[in-house]
C-alpha cells in the first residue's frame, strides 16, 4: 500500500472511532451526493428529454353541412344547362367545400298508352368553378332510359373524403389553415341535361312531348376540429 493510500485509510478509520466518525458522515453524505445526481440524471432528466422530443398527435374531424336546392325545367329532344353558382360569401361561413352531389330525376309525362321512359343523360361540365375533376373517384356523367335517378359526384377539395385523419407533429392552427383554402368550388358549376324523346307510334299518332326534369344540387361544405390525440 502507498503512503497516499494509508493516509486516505487513515483518515478514514482515524485513531479512534470518535475521530472516524466526522469522516464517515462527510464521505457518506457526499455519496448520497452523487446517487442523487445520478439518479436525477437517469430518470428525471430522462423522461423530460423524452417529452421534449415526443412528436403531437393531432385527430381531425369534420362536420359537414349539406345544402339543398332544387330546380325543374320540362326539355324535348334538346339539350338544356343548370347551373349552380358558389359564391365567396357562402365560403366564408365554413372551413371548406368538400363535395358536389347531383341528384338528376324524371318520369315519363306525356301520358300516352304504351310510352316508356324517354333516355336522359346528364354531364357536369369541367368548367367555371375549380375542383379536382380529374380525380378518379368523381361519376361526371351518367344515362337513364328508365326513369332512374341519376346520380353524380365531383371532389371540390383535394383529398377531401369527410373521414377523420391523425396528423403527426404541426399545430391545430396549421392543420386547420390547411383545410380553410376558399378558392376550391369557387365559381359556377354547369350541368348538361340532354332528353332524347321517344314515342310509341309514328305521327299521325300522338307524340310524346317531352319530359319534366328535375334538378338537385348538394354542396357538401366542412368544419375542421383538430385534437390532441390521446397519450398511449
Amino acid at each position: 500500500m502507498t503512503n497516499e493510500e494509508s493516509s486516505f485509510v487513515k483518515d478514514i478509520l482515524g485513531n479512534s472511532s470518535e475521530e472516524s466518525l466526522p469522516l464517515f458522515i462527510f464521505y457518506g453524505i457526499a455519496a448520497l451526493l452523487v446517487s442523487y445526481h445520478a439518479v436525477v440524471y437517469l430518470i428525471i432528466d430522462a423522461d423530460s428529454i423524452s417529452e421534449r422530443n415526443a412528436i403531437d398527435q393531432w385527430d381531425v374531424s369534420f362536420n359537414q353541412t349539406i345544402i339543398e336546392s332544387s330546380e325543374s325545367a320540362f326539355i324535348q329532344s334538346e339539350t338544356v344547362s343548370f347551373e349552380l353558382e358558389i359564391d365567396a360569401d357562402i365560403l366564408s361561413q365554413y372551413n371548406g367545400f368538400g363535395i358536389l352531389e347531383v341528384q338528376i330525376s324524371y318520369t315519363e309525362t306525356s301520358g300516352l298508352p304504351f310510352d316508356s321512359c324517354d333516355s336522359v343523360s346528364a354531364t357536369l361540365q369541367p368548367t367555371g368553378a375549380q375542383a379536382q375533376w380529374q380525380h378518379e373517384s368523381n361519376n361526371l356523367s351518367g344515362t337513364s332510359d328508365d326513369c332512374s335517378v341519376i346520380f353524380l359526384e365531383l371532389l371540390v377539395y383535394p383529398d377531401y373524403n369527410s373521414a377523420n385523419i391523425s396528423v403527426a407533429g404541426s399545430t391545430p392552427e396549421v392543420i386547420t389553415q390547411s383545410w380553410s383554402d376558399k378558392s376550391h368550388g369557387l365559381g359556377t358549376f354547369t350541368l348538361d341535361v340532354d332528353v332524347s324523346s321517344s314515342s310509341p307510334a309514328p305521327p299521325p299518332a300522338p307524340q310524346d312531348s317531352g319530359e319534366e326534369i328535375t334538378v338537385i344540387w348538394s354542396p357538401v361544405f366542412f368544419d375542421v376540429n383538430v385534437e390532441s390525440s390521446p397519450a398511449v
